[in-house]
């Protein structure tokens, strides 16, 4: 199986390599299961099955035995302390799973009780942003609507804010800013920001477009 540049890395958080790392460096066993929980959840998200996920454990595994039966002299102690991390890690990677898996029904369900139940746009596109700023767990949101090309954006649904600022006008949809993406704030991503002030106070920020197939950047 093919796994794509962020499924590999996460998964290489998973193995015994990852382990004795942060064991060299004097973290605690804790320490790798919280790693493994994070990156476990990260797999999650990136939609990478349980299944997959134990097939690469394996594999892993499978290179690594005649490495250890060649180099270290008391690989059979070694082999029992692989087993029963790989235990702890299986157990800690179906728990993080299901926990993605739930809170994605949770969001789905929220969504689908804001749409029967605002009456107004502006509620339910409020009611929207919150819950998926919850999910994504986000200090801060805010939501954007433009009627295409040459159209200012008006910003209509705000999270994480005192209240609703003035609407903010763009003369043109800024290139950047129709891609998928995360960045740092800084004077690099100060072009991709709406809201220039966040390069203050604010370690990452994401940009998440929603673009109608009749709308066109140019």
């Amino acid at each position: 199986m093919e796994y794509t540049s962020l499924q590999s890395r996460a998964l290489a958080q998973l193995t015994a390599g990852a382990a004795s790392r942060i064991l060299a460096r004097g973290g605690e066993p804790p320490v790798f299961l919280e790693s493994v929980e994070y990156h476990g959840q990260r797999l999650a998200k990136l939609n990478l099955p349980p299944a997959a996920v134990a097939a690469a454990l394996a594999e892993y595994d499978k290179l690594l035995t005649p490495v250890l039966r060649r180099t270290a002299p008391d690989h059979k102690n070694l082999q029992w302390v692989r087993e029963q991390l790989h235990f702890c890690v299986m157990l800690t990677l179906n728990n993080a799973s299901y926990y993605v898996r739930e809170a994605e029904t949770q969001a789905f369900f929220d969504i689908f009780c804001a749409e029967v139940e605002s009456r107004r746009l502006d509620e339910l596109l409020n009611r929207f942003l919150a819950i998926l700023a919850k999910y994504c767990r986000a200090d801060r949101a805010q939501l954007y609507l433009s009627a295409g090309a040459g159209a200012p954006f008006e910003r209509r649904a705000s999270f994480g804010m005192d209240a609703l600022q003035a609407p903010l006008t763009v003369p043109r949809l800024r290139k950047g800013l129709l891609t998928a993406r995360s960045f740092y704030p800084g004077k690099a991503a100060a072009p991709h920001l709406l809201e220039q002030e966040w390069t203050r106070d604010l370690g990452r920020c994401w940009s998440v477009p929603t673009v109608s197939r009749n709308v066109s950047p140019d």
